[in-house]
């Protein structure tokens, strides 16, 4: 068998494979890579159109948490999903749709306690150089949205607003103040601002490497709620991956987290995965 192997009539078979083998390679792929330039009168190669950009992207948070919840209505682990888009119509004007979702999961069936969704419409100003620089602008949203949770008759809750939203950015500090003037309600609802009120602000810190920590504060005119995020990027697992979930946590506590139950006070700390690209 070791004579057999190495028997010179083999060895020349097998260079002369891995030659001709060599040979292909540099026939289908040189000509791509040098291929002359077109001379005048001649036709030019035709070059590969750029892939198309998608109108569609992330708008807020996208992600999935369970964990457990404090409050009147459960007292048992829930979970949290919010799917939020945003469609660019290509003259500053956007499109933009949130759901949020709540389950139940610790009772049979995992019920859904409330769905939550937020169509809307804004305006974005993206300002110039020299006062992106002085005052850390990124830009203003300015816009409309509609907030309902889609029951009838005393579990009907929907309301409407016209927004502002600057953005402001200081190397990796964030900060996202959100005024509005509320526009209708439902009158299941007619004492929310007492819960919401009339501003939410953003606080947080981002690196370089898209750690992201942020506090969602909004004060009612008699109660208040807060929110932490904690986004930790998982590039390790997914190196070769566009769409990169990160570690996510989530600790809510105060008025409103659902719609149905917006003069209820819950607190709940929940963890799981968030996308964005």
């Amino acid at each position: 068998m070791t004579a057999a192997l190495h028997r010179p009539g083999d060895r020349g078979r097998c260079a002369g494979s891995v030659a001709v083998l060599a040979w292909l390679l540099s026939v289908s792929v040189m000509p791509a890579a040098a291929a002359p330039p077109a001379g005048p009168g001649e036709p030019q190669a035709p070059t590969a159109a750029p892939p198309p950009v998608s109108p569609f992207s992330p708008y807020r948070a996208n992600y999935l948490v369970i964990g457990a919840e404090n409050s009147p209505m459960t007292g048992n682990t829930t979970s949290k999903f919010q799917l939020s888009l945003k469609y660019d119509t290509g003259a500053n004007w956007y499109f933009v749709y949130t759901q949020r979702s709540y389950w139940d999961i610790n009772r049979e069936s995992s019920p859904i306690i409330d769905h939550n969704i937020e169509p809307g419409l804004f305006y974005f100003w993206k300002p110039g150089a020299e006062i992106a620089g002085r005052w850390g602008v990124t830009g203003t949203r300015a816009g409309f949205v509609h907030e309902s949770n889609g029951k009838d008759d005393v579990n009907s809750r929907a309301w409407n607003r016209a927004y502002v939203e600057p953005l402001f950015r200081w190397r990796e500090f964030i900060f996202e103040p959100r005024a509005w003037v509320i526009v209708s309600k439902d009158e299941q609802n007619r004492d929310i601002a007492d819960y919401y009120g009339y501003v939410d602000i953003v606080f947080g810190v981002e690196t370089g490497t898209r750690q992201r920590l942020t506090l969602t504060g909004r004060q009612g005119l008699k109660h208040g709620s807060l929110q932490f995020d904690l986004s930790l990027p998982a590039q390790s697992l997914f190196t070769a991956s566009r769409m990169r979930p990160n570690f996510y946590a989530q600790l809510w506590t105060g008025y409103g987290e659902t719609l149905l139950y917006y003069n209820v006070r819950t607190t709940a700390l929940r963890i799981g995965i968030e996308f964005h690209p």
